[in-house]
């Protein structure tokens, strides 16, 4: 294996390690202080408030504090979503086009966390980060009485009020009456035209934020693994697995990446001669790469799917000794060769965000090997990408 791609893995290994260790360690908690009285005070004191306020009737202090919890540096965005919802909803004020554009994840997470505290209350944990130190404050016993009080509240409303099918869909939700959110919307289509075409105007702002952020200028980063198969003389040399990377960037119809293979798998298959002062030396060796600038042309363009040509020049490399055997005798011990390659390059994007894609090519090789095995010939390869842009 080559010393570089042997130092990477380590390297890569050593980072996942620390990363895993620090994971598992629990953020230590902290108890209610002044300190961190700024952070935690909305949610420690809605339970208490707010039912006050809503028993007198102050809806606008109601709303103050609300948005003042929303600006806060430590929001609860499911619960301020419960509890600004039900305020309009009081007030008749309510209007769907001032829900948030992400409300299906807000609910989700609110019937979690409500179901939890109802069914596992002694599991059941509610933390709130504090800014700036690695402390969470456990804000428990605070959450499970303000569920108890958005869920009689929103009981009392579906009682009272005359509520549409949206309002009475939210006021199910907040009350623990709909187990599974988004899956009841889709079941019950037909009973909620305005919130499926306020999510279809939703998807349509996305997909115009998509697109425009797809036919600007943007940076594009992938990681490849995939096959390197050589043919004619090269053939000898066997096929190898490879895994490398792409740094980029894009436009609305191109896109230009510097890439870099490792390909792996020693030995070869077969033996083949190099010649080194003077003397001629039999090895099966390899490990190699490439690194190259690569240019994609993109002639089928879809929302979701991409597809184009590409090109790239290159140098290609393999060493035919293991470093083992590093010897002024034996250097150099790197066969390399100029890379002019072709192919396909196909994308998809998931969910507007990230891509998988594939990137077939065909190589034109000839490793400069005086005196030794001729290694002029080609090779395919191919390669699946999983990338941003």
């Amino acid at each position: 294996m080559h010393p570089l791609f042997t130092r990477i893995v380590l390297l890569l290994l050593f980072i996942t390690s620390v990363a895993v260790a620090n994971a598992q360690k629990h953020k230590p908690l902290v108890k209610y202080t002044s300190f961190y009285y700024k952070d935690v005070k909305f949610i420690v004191s809605a339970p208490v408030l707010l039912p006050q306020m809503l028993e007198k009737g102050y809806l606008d202090t109601m709303e103050n504090f609300a948005e003042n919890w929303n600006q806060s540096n430590s929001p609860s965005d499911e619960l301020i979503f419960a509890l600004r919802s039900l305020i309009a909803i009081e007030r008749n004020e309510f209007s769907i086009s001032k829900m948030p554009w992400d409300f299906e994840y807000l609910l989700k997470d609110y019937v979690k966390e409500l179901k939890n505290s109802q069914q596992s209350p002694e599991s059941f944990r509610y933390y709130v980060q504090i800014t700036y130190t690695n402390y969470r404050y456990d804000a428990t016993d605070a959450t499970i009485k303000l569920f108890r009080f958005l869920q009689s509240w929103s009981k009392e409303l579906i009682k009272k009020r005359k509520l549409d099918s949206t309002q009475l869909y939210l006021c199910n939700v907040f009350a623990g009456n709909i187990a599974n959110p988004k899956r009841y919307l889709r079941v019950n289509v037909d009973d909620y035209a305005e919130i499926n075409a306020f999510e279809k105007s939703v998807d349509t702002l996305h997909e115009k934020c998509f697109k425009l952020k797809r036919e600007s200028t943007t940076p594009v980063a992938h990681l490849l693994t995939g096959l390197w198969l050589p043919g004619g003389q090269p053939y000898i040399l066997g096929n190898h697995p490879e895994i490398g990377m792409q740094l980029g960037w894009r436009d609305k119809k191109n896109e230009y990446d510097f890439t870099w293979n490792i390909r792996f798998l020693s030995p070869a298959p077969n033996y083949y001669q190099v010649i080194r002062q003077d003397s001629l030396f039999n090895t099966n060796h390899y490990d190699g790469g490439y690194l190259g600038f690569d240019y994609t042309r993109f002639v089928i363009r879809k929302m979701s799917f991409e597809a184009g040509y590409m090109a790239a020049v290159a140098w290609d490399y393999f060493n035919a000794f293991s470093h083992q055997h590093y010897t002024s005798q034996l250097s150099p011990y790197e066969l390399s060769s100029f890379d002019l390659n072709a192919g396909l390059h196909v994308k998809w994007f998931i969910n507007r965000g990230p891509t998988i894609g594939i990137q077939a090519k065909y190589h034109v090789v000839n490793y400069i090997n005086n005196g030794g095995t001729n290694f002029n010939g080609h090779a395919f390869s191919i390669d699946i990408s999983f990338g941003v842009n």
